[in-house]
This record gives structure tokens, sequence and C-alpha cells, in this order.
């Protein structure tokens, strides 16, 4: 006889505040875990609906695995709290195990990191599933130019070189700290400009620079340099373990 036990996946959802974030954090949650063992659902959320209300499902598959990860854009920044509180009971009752919200600080600076993180996350504390919104210091970019190795991927011409005769050394500079990278995706688009492009996050040139990107890299390495970076990468561990 066949084994007919059904798989009960475990559940993770998390909101990110647009489309940038959820491609970037869908191939990361792929790049760590094998395939077969996660299905991954790709939703939006507008207008502070709920969940079942609104969304557009972009991505299913019918398939019962190990791990359920719904990843919802929540449009921007300031939804991200709000879309988490309106759907924790909806999530609680459909056995989700852990909530995470993905937001920029950009454009509020750096100072008022600590206030912000504390005021979103006081928000959630009162959630009988975990809960835990990780502000990224800049924005998603940040962790895109510390990758600095997939930009010569994408084109041969944007060498460490190159880009430090712009003023930018990606290697040896605080990216969370330094001014001059207080708007990280306008830095991308000044090295792009370099080599007469631009940075677009069109959907299909966001996959692309995704694609190309080291997970090794930030998953052994670039986790140590950026402390949001390595909380989000332990709060992903700690679900899988």
């Amino acid at each position: 006889m066949g084994n007919n036990t059904e798989i009960t996946p475990k559940k993770m959802c998390i909101f990110v505040e647009g489309q940038t974030e959820q491609i970037f954090i869908k191939k990361l949650l792929e790049e760590i875990i094998a395939k077969k063992r996660l299905t991954i659902i790709l939703s939006i959320v507008r207008g502070g609906e709920k969940i079942e209300r609104v969304s557009v499902v972009q991505n299913e598959t019918a398939e019962r695995k190990e791990f359920y990860i719904q990843i919802i854009d929540s449009g921007n920044d300031n939804s991200v709290v709000s879309d988490i509180f309106d759907n924790k009971e909806q999530l609680k009752n459909a056995n989700f195990k852990k909530i995470l919200g993905i937001r920029d600080l950009y454009p509020k600076e750096l100072e008022e990191y600590e206030k912000l993180s504390l005021g979103c996350n006081k928000l959630l504390r009162t959630s009988e599933i975990y809960s835990k919104v990780h502000i990224i210091i800049r924005e998603i970019e940040t962790w895109f130019l510390k990758e600095y190795t997939h930009l010569e991927r994408l084109d041969t011409r944007l060498t460490l070189e190159h880009i430090r005769r712009l003023g930018f050394d990606l290697e040896n500079d605080n990216l969370e700290k330094d001014h001059k990278y207080s708007a990280p995706a306008a830095v991308l688009n000044e090295i792009y400009k370099s080599i007469s492009k631009n940075y677009s996050k069109k959907k299909y040139r966001i996959e692309r620079l995704v694609n190309e990107l080291d997970y090794e890299k930030i998953y052994t390495e670039l986790r140590e340099k950026l402390p949001i970076l390595n909380e989000l990468l332990n709060d992903i561990d700690e679900f899988f373990s």
C-alpha cells in the first residue's frame, strides 16, 4: 500500500513594503531551503483590507510541501505594520507559526531607527503568534550594494575599481552609516548611469539583479556586516529548524 499520510506544512507569513523586497525574499528563501521542501505564495494587499478580501495570488502550487510561505506586498513602508496587525488573528486561525515584516528606514534618518523599530514592534507584542518587523537601515538597495560582486556580473564594466572612481568604495565603506549612502537606490542609479544605463524597479530588471546576487555570500558573510540582515536570517533559520 502507498503512504497516504498528508503533509501538514509549517506556515510563515512575510509582509514586505514592495515588489523589490518580495522578489528578493522569495529568491533568498529558495536559495536557503531546497525548493522541493517549499511552497511560496506571492500576494498583493492594498487598502488596509483583510488578506482574503483583496489579495491577488500571483504564484501558487497545489502540491503540499514541508513549509508554506506567503509573501505579501503591502504596497508601501507604512502599511507593513498595519497589515500585520489587521491580519494576525486570521493568520493565527489559519495555523501560521510566524509573521515577519520587512520595510525600509528611508526616507527617515538613521537617528530615527530605534524609535521607529520600537514603535513598530510594540504594536505587535500582544500577538499570540511570533511577530517582528525588521527595518532595513536605509533601503533594500543597501544590501544589494554590499553584495557588490553582482554588479560586474550584470555588466563587466562595473568593476570595484570603476565604482571607486565614482566615489563609492563598496568594499570598505560603511553603507549603513556613511551619509553618501543615505539613498542607496540613488547610488545604484548613479553607478548605472556611469555606463549609460539606469537603475529601474521594473519587475524584469529587479528579477535580473536578484538572480545575479551571491546568496552564499549574503548568508555566510554579509550577515556579519549588516546587523538587520543577520536578525532577519536568524528569524528565518529558527523557523526552518
